[in-house]
């Protein structure tokens, strides 16, 4: 009978076997033919039936799905080494700032732990602190009395360390000042917010002037976006402490920058792939902001040094001319919410939360902002509750102390109730004040006060306290005694700003180095920022 041969040297080659037939043995950790090798099976992958195995250079062994491997029956590729199946364990997941784990099923944890991050060490310029806010100080400014145009050196202009909407602070520079633009190399314009609708763009705000003439005086320049994007050298995280300073304007929130984690650097893709992102701060700050109207978009001369150049910057965002984005139980003003002197009697609580997460157009609106001074239910029924420090005394009768400055009654509103509290007693014998309305805002301490109203004190019948049902002053050296009154009081055409007057002539011209009270105030009425 005749026999067939066949020539399977080519086949030999073509799978790997040039070599001489080498008995079958164990592939075990320490007994590999090489140390730094796997078994000569050239051009070809180990196998055990289905299960796919390979070499780990970095463990010095063939890996099995028993000790951490990507094998399983679903494997097919070296390139599915990343994957992890049904039966696994996974002990570490090490990755990039724009790494993604896609889950089409339930994710279900026992507990799932939240990265807190913290530069809650109450000064703004620290090595730990820059890696999540920008900070500038520059001694070469020069101002001019009237003018909004400030002139410096142009390195600090030139290197994209001064930017847009950054807050400014220094002498002759008014308060609530924003970089508005810049006017060259070596100058740039300041503008408020104060009057503005809400939304504005730092570059839209209106001009403000200095208010005195010097030269290469220090201007510190406060930034407001908070960068959790790991480009300054920080780590990222959802939750985070923050105290820059007992300034709220060291502490001013406008937009968050976060990893790109889409398949672009488009804001849109997130959304687009059905995510949201939830941010939790944590101010341990006396005061502090959010501001609604942040814009990145030509943030620095020559685009040098942007916010957004390595992550994605959502700011925070409302609509309708009042509201927080996609409806939130809390009002801005001046394009804020502008928390005051939360260190102060009962309002020292530690730390204040505000969360913000994205949605819609992938900016963040606000879900919850603990003891914000302005709250409303629906759109008609607004609340007013804030926390007040009075600096100010004097002699004279209806002068002012001090003007509540993140609040505001709107035109035509109707005031249902005023409540005071003293948080905190007056150190002065006799201090006594009262809460009066008007349409002026600005009137300096110690003026008098323009057309006042009196909504709570003696000169309101209806004002009762913990101590009298006849109507009296609020006595600041009554540690929390209440006064209260549910009069009606109907605003004019014109928006209304509070303040606190001195009642009587009895307190003095010396100002008190401790006292507070608590505000509370309900009005009906629709919220308006004209």
């Amino acid at each position: 009978m005749g026999f067939l041969k066949i020539d399977t040297s080519k086949m030999n080659n073509r799978y790997g076997r040039g070599g001489p037939v080498e008995k079958a043995r164990q592939v075990k950790a320490f007994d590999t033919p090489s140390k730094n090798r796997a078994p000569d099976i050239p051009k070809t992958e180990a196998k055990e039936g289905d299960v796919l195995s390979y070499f780990d250079d970095t463990k010095g062994k063939v890996l099995t799905s028993f000790d951490g491997g990507y094998q399983s029956s679903g494997t097919t590729n070296v390139s599915d080494m990343n994957r992890y199946d049904q039966g696994q364990f996974v002990t570490a997941m090490d990755a990039s700032s724009s790494a993604r784990v896609r889950t089409r099923g339930e994710l279900h944890a026992a507990r799932i732990k939240e990265t807190m991050l913290s530069e809650a060490d109450g000064n703004i310029n620290t090595t730990v602190t820059n890696k999540y806010f920008d900070y500038l100080a520059d001694s070469t400014c020069d101002t001019s009395s009237g003018s909004h145009t400030i002139t410096c050196d142009n390195t600090n202009i030139l290197n994209g360390k001064i930017k847009i909407g950054m807050n400014v602070v220094g002498a002759g520079i008014p308060e609530h000042a924003v970089v508005k633009s810049f006017a060259s190399t070596t100058s740039f314009t300041i503008g408020t917010y104060i009057g503005e609708a809400l939304g504005t763009i730092p570059s839209s705000v209106s001009n403000v002037n200095a208010t005195a003439s010097a030269t290469n005086v220090t201007l510190y320049f406060y930034g407001t976006v908070l960068y959790l994007d790991g480009s300054r050298g920080g780590d990222m995280g959802s939750h985070i402490m923050i105290d820059n300073g007992a300034e709220w304007y060291k502490n001013t929130i406008s937009g968050i920058a976060l990893p790109r984690t889409g398949n672009s650097p488009s804001t849109s893709t997130e959304v687009a792939r059905g995510a949201i992102t939830r941010i939790s701060l944590h101010f341990r700050a006396d005061s502090f902001a959010l501001r609604c109207g942040e814009s990145t978009t030509g943030e620095t001369y020559g685009n040098v040094n942007n916010s957004f150049s390595s992550g994605d910057v959502r700011t925070i965002q409302a609509s309708n001319g009042e509201n927080t984005l996609d409806y939130a139980p809390y009002t801005f003003y001046n394009s804020h919410i502008r928390w005051q002197h939360l260190d102060d009697g009962d309002w020292d609580q530690g730390s204040h939360t505000v969360v913000l997460e994205t949605q819609g157009n992938n900016n963040f609106r606000i879900v919850e902002a603990q003891a914000a001074p302005m709250q409303k239910v629906g759109h008609a029924k607004h609340m007013i509750c804030t926390n007040q420090i009075i600096e100010y005394a004097h002699s004279s009768d209806n002068t002012v102390a001090n003007e509540l400055k993140n609040v505001k009654i709107p035109a035509n509103a109707i005031i249902t109730k005023v409540v005071a509290r003293v948080t905190k007693d007056s150190n002065l014998s006799t201090h006594k004040v009262n809460i009066q309305l008007s349409e002026t805002t600005g009137t300096a301490a110690d003026a008098s006060i323009s057309s006042g109203t009196e909504i709570l004190g003696a000169g309101v019948a209806n004002t009762d306290s913990t101590d009298s049902a006849s109507a009296t002053d609020i006595d600041l050296n009554q540690d929390g005694d209440v006064w209260i009154c549910r009069d009606t009081v109907r605003v004019g055409s014109n928006n209304n700003y509070i303040y606190v007057c001195n009642a009587g002539t009895g307190n003095g011209t010396t100002n008190p180095t401790q006292a507070s009270i608590e505000l509370y105030i309900e009005y009906y009425g629709k919220y308006g920022v004209s």
